[in-house]
């Protein structure tokens, strides 16, 4: 089951104060490999091994889309578990981008839409009305991290959602984040890479899916 929130469009003129481009600080380059910039179809849906003991994917562990991992994340106070699965890496088109005005700011740029789905396994109480979206980063073909693309209010081409209020072990969402590549570089890679802990760049080593 889905849930997904949405928050009143914006107008394409209000929407160019509201979206911009991200800075983007280096991804761990020995995490990305080559992969050709098309839309990449869905991989098989199969779990990655998890860590003896711990139930947790080990950090660094490198899968297909499609593949699931099990991992931790910090919401607030408390801390839970998901299955996330990157299940697609879409190439958009340059003309997606003229709708949300961005001007000069997009020129040389095509988007790419990360779509995953996330499982509550255990403690997901505390992850009501929070949001994952921001551990998700695209990688591009070169190992270099992508340049982030936000966006307040819903896009029909790439919708985020955050975890619904009464969220609980066993509930599903499905989320979108978007990414931007200047040709002819690709998003060629996705991380579970969060600000912290042993999943993030700083600290330990993210999941890549490709």
């Amino acid at each position: 089951m889905s849930s997904r929130r949405r928050s009143p469009a914006l107008p394409a003129l209000a929407l160019a104060g509201a979206l911009f481009l991200g800075a983007c600080s280096a991804a761990d380059p020995g995490r990305a490999g080559d992969a050709p910039p098309r839309p990449t179809g869905t991989g098989t849906a199969t779990v990655a091994g998890t860590g003896s003991g711990t139930g947790l994917t080990p950090p660094g562990s490198r899968l297909r889309l499609g593949q699931s991992a099990v991992v931790s994340y910090a919401a607030g106070a408390g801390e839970g578990r998901v299955r996330i699965a990157v299940d697609q890496i879409e190439r958009g088109a340059p003309e997606d981008l003229t709708e949300l005005d961005l001007g000069e700011q997009a020129e040389g740029y095509v988007p790419y839409y990360v779509r995953f789905s996330v499982t509550g396994v255990a403690g997901s109480r505390t992850m009501a009305d929070r949001s994952i979206n921001e551990s998700v980063r695209g990688v591009l073909d070169d190992g270099a991290a992508a340049q982030t693309l936000y966006v307040i209010g819903d896009w029909d081409h790439c919708t985020a959602v955050t975890f619904p209020s009464g969220f609980r072990d066993g509930r599903s969402i499905s989320s979108c984040v978007p990414y931007l590549a200047r040709e002819p570089r690709a998003v060629a890679a996705a991380q579970y890479a969060p600000p912290t802990g042993a999943y993030s760049n700083a600290e330990g080593s993210p999941v890549t899916w490709r």
